[in-house]
C-alpha cells in the first residue's frame, strides 16, 4: 500500500485564508475539543449553516491534505469533526485544531 505524502498542496496565501475561515467557524460554532491518539475530536453547535461550513473544509481538506483522515458526524445533539493522522502529519492536527480554537493567527 502506497503511503500519502505528507505534504499540503495550499500556497501560503491559500493557506492563510483558509485558515481564517476555519477560526471564523471555530469562533462561532466550537464547542469543545477532545485530543485523542492519532488525532483529535471536534464537537460543534449543529445548524444548516454550521453542517454546510464543516462539509466544506472537510471537502477543500480532502484536496488539499489527502493524509488527513476527516470525519462528519453526530452525536448528542453536536456535530462532530473527527480529524485522524499518521503520527508524522500530528502537527497538522494540531494546527487545524488550535486553527477552529483561534489560537492560530489566520
Amino acid at each position: 500500500m502506497d503511503e500519502l505524502a505528507i505534504a499540503c498542496s495550499l500556497g501560503p496565501q491559500e493557506r492563510q485564508r483558509r485558515l481564517s475561515a476555519i477560526r471564523r467557524l471555530g469562533e462561532a460554532a466550537l464547542l469543545d475539543v477532545e485530543a485523542r491518539p492519532g488525532g483529535a475530536l471536534l464537537s460543534f453547535r449543529d445548524s444548516d449553516g454550521v453542517r454546510d461550513q464543516l462539509a466544506a473544509i472537510v471537502h477543500a481538506e480532502a484536496a488539499c491534505c489527502a493524509f488527513l483522515g476527516l470525519t462528519l458526524g453526530s452525536e448528542a445533539g453536536r456535530l462532530t469533526l473527527t480529524i485522524s493522522a499518521p503520527p508524522d502529519a500530528m502537527p497538522t492536527v494540531r494546527e487545524l485544531t488550535a486553527s477552529f480554537q483561534g489560537t492560530v493567527n489566520g
